[in-house]
């Protein structure tokens, strides 16, 4: 026999394991022995391989371009692997083209922000604007109107002489008139007033907003107080916050001042509470008075009361007054506003304020008091404003959010969406720089929303932002934009299921914007503070482009202006501060916050990995001698020549990961020491959940390793995973493909990434395409593959950049068999110029490919070698299979059969079948055994015969065997297989319907216990959430959002330098010394009454240098008036109290000689027990 009929007859034994053996028979037992010695001595299927691959056509050419790709990936490699730029550049062209390819998303996210804005400018439109023309408010004759009306309600007031035995200051009600008593907490017993006086005081109240008016008398202003304590008047409207006035301290000053009321006012007794100690005596007092008992006016303390110094605060009801916080009025649009100044007349203020001023200048200087004074708004223009600038300050701002809700929303589901079916740690893995991966990103969107606000801009400017720069329309939108795109990511960093992340972000979105519309009253402290959360940020700037809008636009000084709190400035830097500070949450929550897939760092890892960097010590556990080999004790391994164990690829040392689950501990990998060699292939091997694919998971850096480490080339994965990454290939188990992305976009854009360029790209895709077959396909989307083509292009994409390194996790699942083999044949190729790791459930895949195989069991690994040494260590023989007739005698076969080989051991028969084990060692009696059988083929009824060696499959098998072994399994199964039967068979079948469902219920209400128990998240949200609500809301009531500040009055509040002209005042008051520091005197001569001097307001309203909030016009001789006429802005909040303050001061400077001299005056808001009742004014604002 020749030695091609034996490697002949090798090939056809092995290369079909079963298959029949008949050609053996006949042959001489020299030939069968030496084909059967061949057979061990070579490998059957690097002979089959190498036949498969050379009967590929082109398979030489093949191998040398296959060999070229790598030479040149090598060169890249050391010189534009993985240039930045190349990688940004593909990078965003592969997220234009998955945009293009989601068009109608991709158009809604621009779009509907841009609509709801539209919705904004639809609101303006309706609302339309308003008109009016100009108006002067001084009258001459409206002090007399005025003192009329006041008269005619002290004449309307009496007491009920059956009720009570008289109140100080009114008469006895006559006989047949008609009268109202009213009835009220604080309202006198038996007070009473004529039915016509509600419509007297509504003509009272328009004669002060609307006209020229004196300040109230003591007397007319505690009559209103008790109308306005009507309880049957609770839900109207209602004159003032009135009641019981208190002084302090108690000082003979203050007697005095108390005395000088009493003799100024009938009715003053009846409101008069007391005078304490102390200041503080006063309010305590105030605070500790009973639910039931009278409602508190105000508190006047004087601090001060002396020739050289005057000091007294007035406090009333805060919501008597307009805020404190305050100075002016921001959203004016034009014409007069009632609702400012004359609060200040009805509260009563002013008119205690005149008192105190008579008062200490006849008690302490004996000097005699100025003429009254009145009061009159300033004139107004005619004007034209939009009424959605006064209103839609806060709902334009809300409009918007509304609008960025959906791009939000997709976004972060695009966004981990990627993260979910693991295609961004693939990337990474495969090369991309996760900078480059959050820049592209951040340049998409960022060009995206640029477009978006450039379309918002101009849609504004044109409407009704019209006056307002469009830069800062532009910049502020752009900003928002932008901080936007970064929100998204770091929502996104925080889920890993791109369902829930689109439901959730839009809430997280929208909750970003409540602050604001939930603090309109804050002050500028708190608004600054909020604006860290960007939608926050935008409805603040857009209430301050709204208020410039109203005052004629947003120029150049419009970012600083003085009267802007917070700054329009401000907004832009926090708006751009929000972006890095969103980009910067994203890239920490990116790294801390635990995910499926991939590796988490320490949450100080910003401090950790810096100190690590400069004082690190390699652990011991990390490599050398002490690493713990977790393979088996009782394992098989192939040993390894030192130095070539250290040269390797790649070596695991010592590799740990375990999970728990349950609340018990268990090793996912346990220990792993293994080397793979470049130029081969190295299989994995195990049962499902034995380990293999987290091994893969933690060599790659999908998992972090409890322990050990993975030295890839050198680099550990551990401490250097992204130049570890730099040499890794990836097929993973489960495909990692964008369903959009077409096949040669797939291979150009991982060729892109691993540095590959120009030709050198197109012809590694093209090359590779013909590799896996799937050159028709090449312009097909991933999602319209079979799963084998899927499987395919994931083989492609791992070999096609060149990566020294390329794990394939089971590559072959779901491909027919001409694929498998076609993959076969590549991967053949392909290791002759990388180092694969493989895995397969295909135990002839293996055997064919693996020039080492691992098996792992539990974590371990169990055996380690090539082919031919785990075959020859742990093999279990050969199998002798003979085909006999249906009727043959079994008994006179096995008599032959273990007359040679004694140790024979049958290991089945069927109908038409007999097969038998036979052990290793007895080799040598094969030709014997089957000269033996040949012989007896007719007489014993044997068709035919078979001998097959054994496979990997069961080397497989035993080891799995024999690690059940080791757990007893068997055993437990053994003790309880009569009670398992037992609880199978032996049990009790409800028929009763009744009885059947309540069991079914029980059932049912067990199996929700226990989800419920174990679904931590659902804990949270239902009893954790809910609770830490509650508390954050009962927290917020403590919190004061806004303040009701003292402020002293002085023109100084305005914090800018004001003009205040004066007319006819000279001898009358100092107008020779400033106001105050930034109030400045413009003298007019050109106005000898007050009705010139209105007149000149209206013609100098749009031309004087400063701001102009008061002015006065005193009475000269002989121009028959009667009032100094106070005139004042109705945007100054504060502007009666406050020029009254100077007319005083003025007077006084010029009546004493001193021009030292100022009255320290401060308006501030009384206590509030917890008892007290609000009552509404008539003058409501």
């Amino acid at each position: 026999m020749t030695l091609n009929k034996v490697s002949s007859m090798s090939q056809l034994a092995l290369s079909q394991p079963h298959g029949d053996l008949r050609s053996l028979c006949g042959s001489s037992r020299e030939e069968v022995s030496s084909a059967l010695s061949m057979t061990y001595t070579t490998s059957s299927y690097t002979d089959y391989a190498s036949t498969y691959h050379s009967s590929s056509s082109g398979y030489s050419h093949e191998h040398s371009s296959a060999s070229t790709v790598r030479s040149n990936t090598k060169s890249a490699a050391s010189t534009h692997r993985n240039g930045c730029g190349q990688q940004l550049g593909h990078t965003i062209l592969r997220v234009l083209i998955l945009m293009k390819r989601e068009w109608c998303s991709t158009l809604c996210e621009l779009l509907i922000p841009i609509f709801f804005l539209c919705g904004s400018v639809v609101l303006w439109a309706i609302l339309g604007t308003e008109r009016d023309k100009e108006h002067f408010f001084y009258s001459s004759t409206g002090p007399d109107t005025v003192s009329a009306y006041a008269a005619n309600i002290s004449s309307s007031l009496c007491y009920d002489a059956s009720l009570t035995s008289g109140i100080a200051g009114l008469t006895p009600c006559l006989d047949g008139n008609e009268y109202y008593c009213p009835r009220g907490r604080g309202i006198p017993t038996g007070f009473c007033y004529a039915p016509t006086l509600p419509s007297v005081i509504a003509k009272l109240r328009g004669a002060v907003q609307t006209s020229t008016s004196p300040i109230l008398s003591l007397d007319t202003l505690i009559a209103l107080q008790w109308v306005a304590m009507d309880e049957s008047l609770s839900g109207a409207a209602t004159f003032s916050y009135g009641g019981l006035l208190y002084f302090a301290p108690s000082t003979p000053e203050v007697e005095s001042l108390v005395s000088y009321m009493r003799t100024q006012s009938k009715l003053f007794e009846n409101a008069y509470g007391d005078t304490l100690a102390t200041a503080a005596e006063a309010v305590a007092h105030v605070l500790s008075l009973p639910p039931n008992g009278p409602p508190t006016w105000g508190i006047v303390e004087v601090d001060s009361y002396t020739a050289d110094a005057f000091n007294v605060r007035i406090m009333v009801n805060s919501s008597a007054l307009p805020e404190t916080s305050s100075v002016i009025l921001s959203k004016y649009l034009g014409g007069l506003d009632v609702t400012t100044n004359s609060p200040y007349i009805f509260s009563g203020y002013t008119t205690l304020q005149t008192l105190v001023y008579d008062h200490y200048i006849t008690s302490v200087f004996g000097k005699p008091t100025t003429k009254p004074l009145s009061y009159t708004a300033m004139p107004t223009k005619a004007y034209e404003a939009s009424f959605f600038l006064s209103t839609g300050g806060s709902l334009a701002p809300l409009i918007v959010v509304l609008g960025y809700l959906y791009p939000v929303s997709q976004l972060t589901k695009r966004i981990v969406l990627e993260k979910e079916l693991r295609i961004r740690e693939a990337m990474l893995i495969m090369g991309l720089s996760e900078w480059t991966m959050y820049l592209a990103l951040l340049v998409v969107y960022g060009v995206w929303y640029t477009v978006a606000s450039i379309v918002i801009a101009a849609i504004l400017h044109l409407t009704y932002l019209a006056k307002t720069s469009i830069g800062y329309v532009f910049f502020m939108f752009l900003f928002f934009s932008w901080s936007t795109i970064a929100l998204s990511g770091a929502i996104a960093s925080i889920f890993s299921k791109a369902r829930l992340a689109a439901i959730v972000a839009p809430l997280i979105y929208f909750a970003m914007a409540i602050p604001l519309f939930a603090m309109q009253r804050a002050g500028g402290g708190a608004k600054t503070g909020i604006m860290v959360l960007s939608p926050s940020a935008l409805a603040i700037g857009f209430e301050l482009l709204f208020e410039h809008e109203m005052h004629g636009g947003a120029g150049l000084g419009a970012l600083t202006y003085f009267r802007d709190d917070p700054k329009l400035l401000l907004v832009f830097v926090f708006l751009f501060v929000d972006i890095v500070v969103y980009v910067l949450l994203m890239m920490y929550f990116d790294r801390v916050v635990p995910k499926e897939w991939g590796t988490t760092k320490n949450p100080l890892f910003f401090i950790i990995d810096p100190v690590r960097w400069c004082f690190c010590r390699r652990r011991v556990d990390d490599d050398g001698d002490d690493v713990r080999d977790g393979r088996a004790e009782d394992g098989v391994f192939e040993a390894l020549d030192p130095a070539a164990e250290e040269a390797a690829a790649v070596r695991i040392r010592g590799l740990r990961k375990a999970f728990k689950r349950g609340g018990k501990t268990f090793a996912a990998v346990d220990s792993l020491c293994w080397s793979l060699n470049e130029g081969e292939i190295s299989v994995l091997l195990g049962h499902n959940g034995a380990g293999k694919s987290t091994t893969i998971n933690l060599m790659t850096g999908m998992l972090e390793a409890d322990g050990g480490d993975c030295y890839v080339y050198g680099h550990s994965v551990r401490r250097e995973l992204s130049a570890a990454r730099q040499e890794i290939g990836l097929c993973p188990q489960h495909n990692i493909l964008w369903p959009q992305l077409t096949v040669r976009e797939h291979l150009g854009y991982y060729a892109a990434i691993k540095g590959l360029r120009g030709s050198e790209k197109e012809d590694a895709i093209r090359r590779l395409l013909a590799a896996v077959d799937l050159e028709d396909k090449e312009h097909y989307m991933s999602k319209a593959l079979s799963g084998g083509q899927k499987r395919k292009l994931s083989v492609a994409v791992a070999f096609v950049g060149g990566s020294r390194l390329v794990f394939l996790d089971e590559p072959t699942a779901g491909m027919d068999v001409g694929a498998r083999r076609h993959t076969w044949s590549l991967l053949k190729k392909m290791a002759k110029c990388h180092t694969i790791l493989l895995t397969t459930h295909f135990m002839d895949e293996a055997d064919l490919l693996g020039d080492t195989v691992a098996i792992m069991s539990k974590g371990r690994l169990q055996c380690a070698g090539s082919n031919m040494f785990l075959k020859s260590r742990l093999g279990v023989g050969f199998v002798l299979t003979m085909s006999v007739v249906p009727h043959a005698l079994r008994e006179p076969i096995e008599r032959m059969v273990r007359a040679l080989v004694p140790a024979a051991e049958a290991v089945g028969s069927g109908a038409g079948e007999i097969a038998y084990r036979l052990p290793m060692a007895s080799k040598p009696a094969f030709p014997d055994l089957l000269a033996a059988v040949e012989e007896c083929i007719p007489g014993l009824g044997i068709n035919a015969y078979s001998l097959s060696a054994t496979t990997l499959e069961e080397v497989f098998i035993k080891i799995a065997e024999d690690a059940e072994k080791e757990c007893d399994v068997e055993a437990l199964a053994a003790e309880e297989k009569a009670d398992a039967m037992e609880v199978v068979w032996n049990v009790e079948v409800e028929t009763v319907r009744w009885a059947l469902l309540l069991l079914q219920f029980r059932a049912m209400m067990v199996k929700r216990l226990w989800n419920a128990l174990r679904d931590r998240r659902t804990q949270f949200f239902q009893i954790v959430c809910p609770v830490a609500c509650v508390l954050l809301a009962m927290l917020l009531t403590l919190v004061r959002l806004f303040s009701t500040p003292t402020i002293v009055l002085s023109s100084d509040v305005y914090g800018a330098t004001v003009d205040v002209p004066l007319a006819n005042c000279e001898g009358v008051l100092d107008v020779t010394t400033p106001f105050s520091s930034r109030a400045h005197a413009d003298v007019w001569t050109d106005t000898p009454s007050a009705a010139a001097f209105s007149t000149k307001l209206m013609r100098t309203y749009d031309t004087h240098a400063n701001e102009r909030y008061g002015g006065v016009s005193c009475a000269a001789a002989g121009s028959g008036e009667s009032y100094h006429s106070v005139f004042y802005n109705t945007t100054g909040l504060h502007e009666v109290a406050i020029e009254t303050s100077n007319v005083f001061a003025a007077y006084l400077r010029e009546v004493t000689g001193r021009d030292d001299m100022s009255l320290t005056t401060a308006v501030a808001p009384s206590p509030k027990p917890r008892s007290s009742r609000r009552w509404s004014p008539l003058c409501t604002r």
